[in-house]
């Protein structure tokens, strides 16, 4: 299992968070399938705003931005050599 923090949202204006968001999750493999699931905030290793406000998994699950962040995952499973490398793909 590896935890992840992706940002999205607003990213034109750079003084303002508050259409920004941090979702935290955790992703694992099992046999035939890879799984995602949105944590609560105080499950993520990293405690910062830098990249938008951190969502409980309650209000990550309700943001309208949460079918982005598992589209995110879905090309973080196919494309990205460390997370692969980490589960021996």
């Amino acid at each position: 299992m590896v935890k992840l923090l992706v940002g999205v949202g607003e990213w034109e204006t750079e003084e303002e968070l508050t259409m920004k968001y941090a979702f935290p999750l955790v992703l694992w493999q099992t046999e035939d399938n890879w799984n995602v699931q949105a944590v609560n905030a105080s499950e993520s290793p990293w405690n910062t705003e830098v990249i938008g406000k951190m969502l409980d998994r309650t209000t990550a699950l309700e943001n309208r931005f949460i079918k982005d962040v598992f589209h995110i995952t879905d090309h973080i499973v196919l494309e990205d050599k460390e997370i692969l490398g980490y589960f021996g793909k």
